[in-house]
């Protein structure tokens, strides 16, 4: 999957890191990009879930998981139950770039 336009600035090409987008999802993408103003917690959940196992089947042994977008952050346990590995938000990395100042 190639990078969105507002991360390859960031990444570039690095091999190490894999994207994945919920651009497929059928609740919290198009209620975000279309700025709707109710979301259904429980289908927004299953949009996470969805995205994390394509995740998953592309990049089978991922040291962690980094949410891009802090509309991530309510489902991070769904999202480590799903992958089995650690998860983190961009605000936690906020905190460990604080930290480490």
């Amino acid at each position: 999957r190639e990078l969105p336009w507002h991360l390859v600035d960031v990444f570039q090409v690095d091999e190490r890191i894999a994207v994945e987008g919920l651009e497929r999802g059928r609740e919290l993408y198009p209620v975000i990009a279309e700025d709707r103003p109710h979301l259904d917690p429980a289908r927004a959940a299953q949009d996470a879930a969805a995205a994390t196992a394509r995740l998953m089947a592309r990049t089978p042994a991922p040291s962690a998981i980094v949410l891009e977008c802090t509309n991530l952050s309510p489902y991070i346990e769904r999202i480590r139950v799903e992958s089995g590995v650690p998860v983190f938000d961009l605000v936690q990395a906020v905190h460990w770039t604080l930290d480490a100042l």
